[in-house]
């Protein structure tokens, strides 16, 4: 990228400064999903981003990504104000009698949602059934 200019070096404390910017912004980190060499990293929006408008219209999230991580959400502490459904960028999150619930079809699994919960009441935690990227080295970069 950086020889046919399309991109520049930078350092990873300037790398580490763009993500935490870009979570700040709402906006979900996405890579490529196998486990071989990182080809990119992109920080999309909900409303932009080609990937995940369709996969918010097809609605069905776990059909073509897959995250070993989904939200969990506490029920007892959560005080329904509302703000995880706002940030969520594939509308998975919803208010049921004032209490965030989620659509695990939906869901990313992008955690957007829990840093703007006030109450801490939304963490992620690991699927129990972990599914590994197979290193598909025939399409680089085409993971699951």
């Amino acid at each position: 990228m950086v020889e046919r200019k399309f991109g520049k070096k930078i350092t990873k404390e300037e790398c580490l400064g763009i993500l935490k910017a870009s979570a700040k912004a709402g906006l979900v980190h996405n890579t490529n999903n196998y486990l071989g060499d990182i080809v990119f990293v992109c920080n999309c929006c909900g409303c932009c981003c080609g990937m995940l408008d369709l996969l918010k219209r097809i609605k069905a999230t776990t059909t073509l990504t897959y995250s070993n991580f989904q939200v969990s959400i506490a029920s007892e502490s959560c005080t329904g104000c509302g703000d995880c459904v706002e940030r969520c960028p594939m509308e998975a999150l919803s208010l049921v009698e004032e209490i965030a619930s989620v659509d695990p079809v939906l869901s990313l699994g992008c955690g957007n949602c829990i840093v703007t919960c006030p109450t801490e009441s939304l963490s992620m935690v690991r699927r129990a059934n972990v599914i590994p990227p197979e290193d598909d080295r025939e399409f680089p970069g085409m993971g699951v």
